[in-house]
Parts: structure tokens; sequence; C-alpha cells
């Protein structure tokens, strides 16, 4: 799963790919990348770690028939995330940032 910044916008793609986990900043600072994350309320960038609002993933859930299924499989990589101490006090899920800008 890739949470992507595209122009201020945050985007949700792979959304079928529960083994991974990512932000895609496409070579924007990280001004840019924590103001994009808190406008969409797609979540923060705290220290090095982006942290990704759980809520925000599932309201951008592919739209299939499936729906309850994939709640299930996105709550499995959430139960995964916290045995391995990835998520905020507020459940918000760490990611591995990619193409952050030179600073």
């Amino acid at each position: 799963m890739i949470v992507v910044i595209h122009n201020q916008a945050v985007l949700l793609t792979e959304a079928n790919d529960f083994q991974r986990f990512s932000l895609d900043v496409g070579g924007s600072g990280p001004a840019d990348v924590d103001s994009a994350l808190r406008t969409n309320n797609a979540g923060y960038l705290k220290d090095e770690h982006a942290f990704i609002s759980a809520d925000f993933i599932r309201q951008h859930a592919p739209d299939t028939g499936e729906r309850e299924s994939w709640l299930s499989r996105l709550q499995g990589m959430v139960d995964y995330a916290s045995s391995k101490g990835w998520l905020s006090r507020e459940g918000d899920i760490r990611a591995h940032i990619n193409n952050f800008a030179a600073e």
C-alpha cells in the first residue's frame, strides 16, 4: 500500500498490497509533506517518520463488493504494525518515506 502526495493531494495507491506500507512524497520537502498530510486529514510528520491515519485509509478503501474483506485485511496490517511498535498512541500507522527532496 502506498500513500502518495501529488500537488498537495493525498491518494491511496496499491490498496490491495497489505505487505508494504509507504508514503511517496514525490520530491516534496518535509514542510510541504506535513502540510499536505494535515490539510487532507491523512496524517502528519513527526521527527523523521510519517504517520498515516488509519481512518484516512479506511475512508479511501477501494470501492468494490469486497469491502468487509478489505477492511479485515487492513486490520491485520494494523495489528501487525502494532506488534512491531509502528503505531502512534492515536493509532496512526508509521510509514516508510520515499522520494524526499534533498535538503
